[in-house]
């Protein structure tokens, strides 16, 4: 798992994991494995290609509160 953007938010270690629509979220370390491991045709930890999202966008709009939530 190198090169996953992490962090330490209030004590806690989280990591960003991006869905493939193009949304992504600050999850702690074990439930952004989890969710990455049993999830992983729609979430990663680094983003899907621009075509992967653009596909995926027709199915599943974005939700503007995930939108660059990494930035």
């Amino acid at each position: 798992m190198s090169e996953v953007e992490t962090r330490h938010h209030r004590g806690v270690t989280q990591h960003l994991i991006h869905r493939i629509n193009g949304e992504s979220a600050w999850l702690d370390s074990a439930d952004a494995r989890r969710t990455v491991n049993d999830h992983s045709d729609e979430w990663a930890f680094r983003p899907f290609s621009a075509a992967q999202q653009k596909a995926a966008q027709r199915d599943m709009p974005l939700d503007p509160a995930l939108v660059n939530h990494g930035a």
